[in-house]
């Protein structure tokens, strides 16, 4: 990345000044030089806010994005970001602002299934991370929940995936054996009815009743 130049709009009470600030000191302990702007607009609740961010490899002089300069426009309110989309360059992206912050810091989502309900686990930073949390939870699992069935040999354990190249697919494998080391894994795909509704390069650790998924 030799210059990245990013727009975050919302309006007053959101945080959007707050996510400018988080931003550019992640990029500062990153190595990048910043250089972040005023707040334009009227800061009290509700009221319009656009901060400016803008991050190089090489020393960044002018702190305020020019129009059609925007690389990306972090939209904390939608209706904000149709206001502020001349500043965005020719190829640059719009987003929410939780799916941006997630990219950025790098955030991965660890799910979990129990029966019929899908809920978010955890969101940690980086894709080793997010997998030691999935093995974590499933050891914590065969520690209380479903200990007598772990210890009476009748807990079956299962890598499941979608979307993954053999390489890949075998390093998690690696990482559950070492956990797991006496229990026999079986692999499969994860199912279609799940698989069509998530992210590709998704990897998953499923015992009785619960399923634990990640995906990059």
């Amino acid at each position: 990345m030799k210059e990245l130049n990013i727009l975050i709009v919302g309006v007053g009470g959101q945080g959007t000044l707050l996510a400018s600030v988080l931003l550019g000191n992640l990029a500062m302990n990153g190595g990048y030089d910043v250089k972040l702007s005023e707040v334009h607009g009227m800061a009290q609740r509700g009221g319009s806010v656009v901060t400016h961010v803008r991050m190089g490899e090489q020393e960044v002089c002018a702190p305020v994005i020019d129009r059609g300069g925007a690389d990306i426009i972090v939209a904390f309110e939608m209706l904000e970001a149709y206001r502020w989309v001349e500043y965005l360059k020719k190829g640059g992206r719009v987003t929410a602002a939780a799916a941006a912050i997630g990219t950025i810091l790098n955030l991965k989502p660890v799910l979990t299934i129990q029966g019929e309900k899908l809920d978010a686990y955890a969101k940690e930073r980086g894709m080793k991370k997010a997998r030691h949390t999935m093995i974590e939870a499933m050891q914590k699992e065969v520690r209380t929940r479903f200990k007598e069935l772990y210890d009476n040999d009748n807990f079956k354990m299962c890598i499941a995936y979608s979307d993954v190249d053999d390489e890949t697919l075998q390093g998690w494998v690696d990482e559950v054996e070492e956990a797991f080391p006496d229990k026999e894994l079986l692999i499969r795909p994860l199912s279609l009815s799940i698989g069509c509704q998530i992210e590709q390069d998704t990897r998953a650790l499923a015992g009785p009743k619960i399923l634990l998924i990640y995906y990059e």
